[in-house]
């Protein structure tokens, strides 16, 4: 459905966006513990423009551990939008 390469992806999510998580990527993921107020999932998923906007949907509450490729494409997409305000 999304183009891009498939990867082991790891992403850090606040306890509140844990529905969200499950109906995206439903029972394809591990979900790990971090603190009381986060949760790491990890899940096979497609590198692409389409999962870096689903991440940015959601703003400081999620944030993508790996692949490296992954963060980079992250920090790229926040810095055009900074940048498109000045």
């Amino acid at each position: 459905m999304y183009s891009g390469e498939i990867c082991e992806v790891e992403l850090c999510c606040d306890k509140s966006l844990s529905e969200q998580v499950f109906d995206r990527f439903s029972d394809k993921i591990f979900i790990k513990k971090v603190t009381e107020d986060t949760f790491n999932f990890t899940v096979k998923a497609a590198v692409s423009d389409a999962l870096v906007t689903w991440i940015m949907n959601y703003g400081n509450k999620i944030k993508a551990v790996k692949p490296e490729v992954l963060k980079d494409m992250v920090k790229q997409r926040a810095k055009d939008i900074l940048e498109s305000y000045e």
